[in-house]
């Protein structure tokens, strides 16, 4: 019984250093290889402008930024590479893109959840909620919400992709990064938000937009290049 004891304490204590020394690497930045290994910041900037019957337009409408709050409130500067455009639809639906892309992340430095950014900038959120989105492998996990504030609602739809894990949730990309740290790796993000601002002749309730951006999603990613689909996926399909 004694020697069970000293085993569990002793897989305990490797256990715990071998934590410790993968978050001494990672404040470090010692031994820490980026995964990808070859960069693809640009990757993002070759998504098509013409998706389907959907046409990037020029809009003046300046989009929610998508960078974590500095302390006085103001968005910060962490991204690598974003891409914000316009979709416009031959019916005149329009629908916002934001590609966010991080080559390296880290615990305080890395991409963070839309609803942060929305609320930091004076929005009001309701309707959050979590869903899925159905590929050929397996389910991407989503989020939804509307945002309010006195200029305008918006409906959003996004997801995270932190190394090769997809998610909605702030605290699943942290367990990634934590993980790749352990492993010796530095994994890239990107966030993948679509938003409809809302207009009085759109009669379309909240699920019924969510569908149609979820649809321009997944027509995005089967018109884009393979670099593009792979930095907004990693290793998943839709």
């Amino acid at each position: 019984m004694t020697r069970v004891r000293y085993s569990l304490r002793q897989s305990l204590l490797l256990a715990i250093i071998a934590v410790s020394a993968g978050l001494a690497a990672q404040v470090m930045g010692a031994r820490l290889r980026p995964v990808p290994a070859a960069p693809t910041t640009d990757a993002i900037t070759h998504v098509p402008r013409r998706i389907g019957a959907w046409q990037a337009i020029n809009d003046p409408t300046v989009p929610v930024n998508p960078a974590r709050p500095d302390s006085t409130g103001r968005p910060g500067q962490v991204y690598d590479a974003m891409v914000s455009r316009t979709y416009v639809a031959p019916d005149g639906t329009r629908v916002m893109l934001m590609l966010a892309y991080q080559n390296q992340q880290f615990q305080e430095d890395r991409v963070h959840s839309p609803e942060l950014c929305y609320y930091a900038q004076g929005f009001i959120l309701n309707n959050q909620k979590s869903f899925q989105i159905k590929s050929k492998i397996d389910s991407i996990n989503a989020r939804s919400f509307i945002a309010k504030s006195l200029s305008r609602a918006e409906t959003v739809v996004y997801f995270i992709r932190t190394g090769d894990n997809i998610s909605e949730r702030s605290i699943d990309s942290r367990n990634e990064i934590f993980r790749s740290g352990v492993l010796g790796r530095i994994d890239d993000g990107i966030l993948v938000r679509v938003s409809m601002i809302d207009s009085d002749s759109d009669n379309r309730n909240s699920d019924e937009k969510i569908r149609l951006m979820v649809d321009f999603i997944e027509q995005m990613v089967a018109a884009s290049p393979s670099d593009s689909r792979t930095a907004m996926l990693g290793s998943h399909e839709l």
